[in-house]
Order: structure tokens, then sequence, then C-alpha cells
């Protein structure tokens, strides 16, 4: 993954990557809170909702365990000062958060995917829920099956890690939070890749 910029509303976002490998049986140790971040879940209009979210029809240990090293990704996407400017609604607020996070994913994911087929069972973890069906129209709502499947990771997040402890002890990268309808300095995403070989 190479840092880059993209356009979004016909402004450049500049997106710096920071990478960090930790043991898997440490992440999980150090930063991993199962029940307190479902509850979270719970809460989450996601919950039930999405493919891609809890509850999940297979066992989280199960998944995550048999990994030698975690390489965790930080992502931090510097917005433009007119683009912050230009959200006056939270309406604008959402939509744009969407678009720019969207925009980033499909580079993300991909790189993701690749490096997942790359090394022997690796496991991609994506920065947050799927974004191949429109909003809130994820087929599971309808008890359907996933659209693509083959292209469908959770995050590390749905897996019970505490993403703003990795993103602060880790990767050392502060989050900031919008507030109301105002876009904050930059965005962080967070994904990973679970990997068995020590190398």
């Amino acid at each position: 993954m190479k840092n880059k910029s993209i356009l979004i509303d016909s402004r450049n976002l500049t997106i710096a990557h920071t990478f960090i490998v930790i043991d898997v049986i440490d992440y999980i140790n150090n930063y991993r809170n199962k029940d307190r971040f479902i509850i979270y879940c719970k809460k989450c209009e996601n919950y039930n909702a999405n493919w891609s979210c809890p509850p999940f029809n297979f066992n989280i240990e199960d998944y995550i365990s048999g990994y030698e090293k975690a390489r965790i990704i930080g992502s931090k996407i510097k917005l433009d000062k007119e683009l912050i400017k230009q959200c006056q609604s939270n309406k604008m607020y959402t939509q744009t958060l969407s678009r720019i996070i969207k925009s980033v994913r499909l580079d993300l994911d991909k790189d993701l995917l690749d490096a997942e087929n790359k090394y022997f069972k690796a496991k991609a973890f994506f920065a947050g829920k799927c974004y191949k069906c429109p909003p809130f129209k994820c087929k599971r709502i309808k008890g359907e099956p996933c659209i693509a499947p083959d292209q469908l990771r959770p995050s590390l997040e749905s897996m019970g890690f505490d993403i703003c402890k990795t993103t602060t002890e880790l990767l050392n990268i502060e989050i900031k939070w919008g507030k109301s309808y105002v876009l904050p300095e930059y965005l962080t995403l967070i994904s990973g890749l679970f990997l068995k070989d020590k190398k």
C-alpha cells in the first residue's frame, strides 16, 4: 500500500498508511475485549443487518486463532479544508463521510485481498462494514445470502478488538472525531492481515 491522493468532490485528499506487526497472541491478549465491544455492535444499525457484521455464522475464536503475526494498517485520510467547510448539515456530513470512506476502501480492500492471496492462509480484516450493497440494502436484511461472499471480510472491531487502543498505542495516531456536522481534520481507518508464516 502506497501513500496517495484521491479526488473527492473535486478536492484532493491525502492518504498516508502506517504499519505495525505484532504477534497475534499478544494482539488478542492485550487489545481485545469481546464482551465490551459486542455491546457496541448490538447498538449499531448494522447489527444483524450487514453480512460483514455480527452476529456471525461462524465461531469467532476459531476464526482468529492459529495465526502467528498480525499486520495492522492505519490509513490516515487528511481532509481538504474546503471540503470540511462545505458540510453544512448532518445529512451532508454523513454523505461526505460515506463517499470518502467508500473511495478509500475500494483500493484498500483490493490491496488486502491481493495480500491475502499472496500468503499461505492469510486472513484480511477490512476497515469497517461492507460497502458492496447500497446503505441498508444488504441482502441479510431479507435473509438472503451475500452477493459477493468471496470479497466479504469482517473488521477487527467486529472480532472484539479495541480500535481506539490499537490506533493510539500501536500506530501512534490520535483519533479525531467529528462534532455535530463538522468533519474532523482527518479520518483514520484500521484494517489488518493475519499471517500464519512467522516471516
